[in-house]
């Protein structure tokens, strides 16, 4: 049976995976070099679960997500005129993969506790 602690430390390899292929089809410059440098660290409580997951990449790469940069501010960028885009590689990705991680976990949860009561019912 597969724990919660691998569900999670596949989900967040998956999303540096995923971050990857994103960077490289938006044309992001030296989109495999952005890509071999993100990393995740899974953070155990005291209990052994995973409480948290960190995501760590170049902080360049934050502002391409923004499209600002090079003199182009948050505010300015939707002048016209203004050539940078936002290449959402991080933003969109991420929400939605925390939205399934969320879902896989809780039918994970769901069937643990399923499993628990029918257990409790079987032995008397």
């Amino acid at each position: 049976m597969i724990t919660q602690n691998q569900t999670v430390t596949a989900w967040a390899e998956m999303v540096l995976e995923i971050w990857g292929k994103r960077m490289a089809e938006l044309g992001i410059s030296n989109a495999t070099q952005h890509a071999n440098s993100l990393a995740q660290t899974a953070i155990s409580a005291a209990g052994g679960d995973i409480a948290k997951v960190e995501f760590v990449f170049e902080y360049i790469l934050k502002f391409t997500d923004m499209g600002v940069g090079r003199g182009v501010s948050f505010g300015s960028r939707s002048q016209s005129g203004t050539i940078r885009k936002q290449k959402q590689w991080f933003t969109k990705t991420f929400m939605l993969e925390v939205k399934k991680l969320s879902n896989i976990l809780a039918q994970n949860y769901a069937h643990t506790g399923a499993l628990y009561i029918k257990e409790a019912i079987t032995d008397k």
